[in-house]
């Protein structure tokens, strides 16, 4: 995890401001009469005072941006789908676990459409479409206790080390010789860190489980 760089204005600031305010009392308690080259020491004390007070502020709002970083989910989930003729075909595809992420799932792209199917049984994906076509889907949640997981997957040994998974996908389609491609590339994380979900396989018609892979992924 990258450190916020935020205590480096803190104490660049803090040096400056006090810098400032110990020339100015040094200066104070002189009580010289003042001269032109006086006051312009005295200005220069007050703008380092200033200045000092002025990076403190920007290390405040680098914090504000640094922790509103490590607690956001991103998500983005990206499908392209690559057929051998054209016609009519539904897919039913790995969804994300997490119902906030659930809306972001419902797009279209010209006559295709991506959708959120959630039923009591089930959650997936389900993508129609009548010739090739690519979806992608970037969503952020303002909370770092997000389900990073995926519907449809089942696992052989530790999957999320990086072995490979299965991804359970159907596939409708008019005639048994219709054939997709599928690239899927999905990702879920916060901060430095990540879950990362990748699917790519030649399709068949009917339901059956493809080789998918779901790794870690830090900074």
């Amino acid at each position: 995890m990258l450190p916020s760089q935020a205590p480096r204005y803190y104490a660049a600031g803090v040096l400056l401001s006090a810098m400032g305010a110990l020339l100015l009392a040094l200066r104070i308690r002189r009580r010289g009469k003042p001269t032109p080259k006086a006051l312009l020491v005295i200005g220069v004390e007050t703008v380092l005072v200033f200045a000092g007070v002025a990076i403190i502020g920007i290390g405040l709002q680098v914090d504000e941006q640094y922790y509103a970083y490590l607690n956001t989910t991103r998500f983005s989930y990206q499908v392209l789908i690559r057929m051998n003729a054209s016609g009519p075909v539904r897919l039913v595809l790995p969804a994300p676990s997490d119902p906030r992420l659930f809306d972001a799932m419902n797009v279209t792209n010209g006559s295709a459409s991506l959708r959120l199917n959630n039923t009591a049984t089930e959650t997936n994906v389900v993508l129609t479409a009548d010739g090739n076509v690519s979806f992608e889907v970037r969503a952020q949640v303002p909370s770092a206790s997000v389900d990073w997981g995926f519907t449809r997957l089942t696992f052989e040994g530790p999957c999320y080390e990086g072995p490979t998974c299965n991804a359970a996908i159907e596939m409708s389609a008019l005639s048994p010789d219709f054939g997709v491609v599928l690239t899927l590339y999905a990702s879920i994380g916060s901060g430095c860190s990540s879950l990362l979900l990748q699917i790519e396989a030649p399709l068949e018609p009917g339901a059956s489980e493809y080789p998918a892979q779901a790794l870690m992924a830090t900074c």
